[in-house]
Order: C-alpha cells, then sequence, then structure tokens
C-alpha cells in the first residue's frame, strides 16, 4: 500500500484519499472513465488531467517520479508508489472486482 494515497470503491467510480505527510489530507472521486484515462497516462507515462476535480498527475519520465495535485496540495510518488498507485486503481476497476461472498 502506498504510504499517502489510498484508493477505495465508492459508487460507479474510485474514491482517492491523499495524506501527504506534514500537510492537510484531501481526497478526489473519480468515475471510472476518469481512472481508465488516469491509468492510460500512467502507463504511457503522460500528463493527464481531471478537470471534474481539479486533479492532475505529471510523471517525470527520467526518474519515473510523478506528482499527483489537486486545488489543496500535492504529492511526489516515487516511481515504485506510482507503479502501486496504476496497481492499485487497476485492481478496483470493475473487470477486476470480485463478488463478495454470499
Amino acid at each position: 500500500m502506498l504510504s499517502c494515497v489510498e484508493v477505495r470503491r465508492s459508487a460507479g467510480g474510485l474514491r482517492l484519499f491523499v495524506r501527504p505527510p506534514a500537510a492537510l489530507s484531501w481526497n478526489a472521486r473519480l468515475g471510472y472513465d476518469r481512472v481508465s484515462e488516469l491509468l492510460e497516462a500512467i502507463r504511457q507515462v503522460e500528463a493527464c488531467s481531471v478537470p471534474d476535480v481539479a486533479l492532475t498527475f505529471v510523471p517525470d519520465q527520467c526518474t519515473g517520479e510523478a506528482v499527483l495535485k489537486c486545488q489543496t496540495g500535492s504529492v511526489l510518488l516515487d516511481a515504485e508508489e506510482v507503479a502501486t498507485l496504476s496497481t492499485a486503481l487497476r485492481a478496483h476497476m470493475p473487470d477486476r472486482m470480485r463478488p463478495l461472498p454470499a
């Protein structure tokens, strides 16, 4: 799990809870279509903006690091955290979800 970003399912999408060290925490709810765009940007190492929630993902192609930011704050993710974020987002997509036991 990332030290500062947590991914949870929410109605019709996912919610990112971001808790930067020594800063105010923030969260953003993304619809599954926006999560797909973010996943594609992470895979392609390209910047991505989600205007509905003022979320921006800005990768550094040289280091593999990325900045995840919104209006109230930002967090720098190292290359391993970017990979973990991608894995967590992908695991929560509808085609990967397993039904809850009865």
